[in-house]
């Protein structure tokens, strides 16, 4: 009701709406916890088939359209409809001219989301294309920051950290030698508190969430419970700050050995600092320069 009485434009109101319907999705206002009603851009603000009709008629299709994708994008991806999330990006580009050399606006975002997609999946499938796909995006993304995008370094850091966790869990399909297991796996360590540096430095809620959240999962496949537990309980500290409650709730649903009583702990920003010190510790003892390292990833000799 604030945004609707403090918006004079109608048109802008109209885009407005998917925004709207998505973070009352995130915050679980009215939604069930089921996957497909979390997605649904129909609510207490919109519905889906109305808003799609009326865009299809209004000078702003485009853009109407396109704000749809988005937002079913970012739902898709963070209520995990990993498919879901690349079909929508795909929509867009192929309905506006987004090209990659874009390096400012939504598309390093969209770019992220569908990298970040492609490694999701891979984690169930092992398909190597999504690998190499994700590969090319992070590469992009590496580009923008180098051009000098403020906002991107934290995206190209996760990426980069779930590109090698992924490559991780594809070591028997891909065939590489056991020896390079300790190493990648430091390797992704770092790289994930380095992500999580990023976004506390960019103070980006949903990526301070997003990088703990999947360093959690990370910790986890490792057999790291501890540090699984110290993830996943920043993770969703972030996410309440974000507003999306429903999020935090598919989580302790999905991990609820995780989320213990650690009322009488120390406060989680410590835990992480103390985190992020044994990791520096630990890393300084691995030589990421022989079999594998993290500026390999786009190498064509990674693949083989």
């Amino acid at each position: 009701q604030i945004v609707r009485r403090s918006c004079n434009s109608p048109h802008l109101l109209f885009l407005l709406k998917t925004w709207m319907q998505t973070t009352v999705n995130l915050a679980g206002v009215g939604q069930s916890q089921q996957l497909g009603q979390l997605v649904d851009l129909s609510g207490a603000i919109m519905n889906e088939e109305t808003f799609l009709m009326e865009a299809k008629s209004s000078s702003l299709h485009i853009l109407a359209e396109s704000a749809f994708c988005f937002n079913k994008t970012l739902l898709s991806y963070f209520f995990g409809d990993y498919d879901l999330a690349i079909q929508f990006i795909k929509t867009i580009q192929s309905q506006t001219s987004m090209k990659r050399s874009d390096s400012f606006g939504l598309v390093p975002t969209l770019l992220f989301f569908q990298g970040a997609s492609y490694t999701s999946i891979l984690h169930q499938n092992h398909r190597k294309k999504n690998l190499k796909d994700a590969a090319k995006i992070l590469q992009t993304l590496e580009k923008y920051v180098r051009e000098g995008n403020p906002n991107v370094k934290h995206m190209s850091l996760l990426l980069k950290a779930e590109i090698l966790s992924a490559r991780l869990s594809n070591q028997p399909q891909l065939n590489r030698k056991k020896s390079t297991n300790f190493a990648l796996a430091q390797a992704a360590k770092q790289v994930y508190f380095n992500a999580i540096a990023a976004a506390d430095a960019a103070n980006n809620k949903q990526f301070q969430a997003l990088s703990n959240e999947l360093a959690a999962v990370f910790s986890l496949n490792q057999g790291c419970t501890p540090d699984a537990c110290e993830f996943m309980i920043a993770a969703s500290h972030y996410y309440h700050e974000w507003g999306a409650h429903a999020k935090v709730e598919q989580l302790k649903s999905k991990f609820p050995y995780l989320f213990y009583d650690h009322s009488t702990t120390k406060s989680w920003t410590s835990r992480k600092h103390r985190m992020l010190q044994n990791a520096t510790r630990s890393l300084e003892r691995v030589d990421l320069r022989g079999d594998v390292g993290v500026a390999d990833i786009g190498s064509s000799s990674f693949w083989q």
